[in-house]
């Protein structure tokens, strides 16, 4: 049992990288699945630095251009978790304040990431988060 927050992550790649990827546009495509896998693993293994085992599961469901907007879905574990939704506000909150992730050994900068329609910037409370998590 778990429960699922929708997060949008801007990972900052170059145009050349970014047609290095292939169709990542496609989420039945294998160039997805080989872009899909590393982002989902560097996203785990960050979450679990802040949340422990509280966190589930992140799983990417789409990319976007605009560098490369990843739709993913965090879930956090109803058994671990005493308060879900402070859990995954703690996660995000987190992540708008680390500026990059590790990809494939290959160090990438964030840019926007969204809960909803909201841009969260690094003056957004992890308070202010929660909320927008209802």
């Amino acid at each position: 049992q778990a429960n699922m927050y929708r997060v949008q992550v801007t990972l900052m790649y170059d145009p050349n990288q970014i047609k290095q990827f292939g169709d990542i546009w496609h989420n039945d495509t294998e160039d997805f699945k080989n872009l899909a896998k590393p982002v989902e693993a560097s996203l785990f293994e960050y979450g679990e630095t802040v949340i422990n085992k509280s966190l589930q599961n992140v799983k990417v469901t789409s990319f976007r251009n605009g560098s490369i907007i990843a739709d993913t879905d965090v879930y956090i574990n109803l058994s671990e978790s005493k308060n879900p939704p402070l859990d995954a506000s703690k996660l995000i909150h987190r992540l708008v304040n680390t500026k990059k992730l590790t990809i494939n050994g290959t160090d990438v900068a964030l840019g926007d990431i969204y809960v909803g329609d909201e841009k969260l910037t690094n003056s957004t409370t992890q308070c202010e988060i929660f909320n927008k998590l209802g």
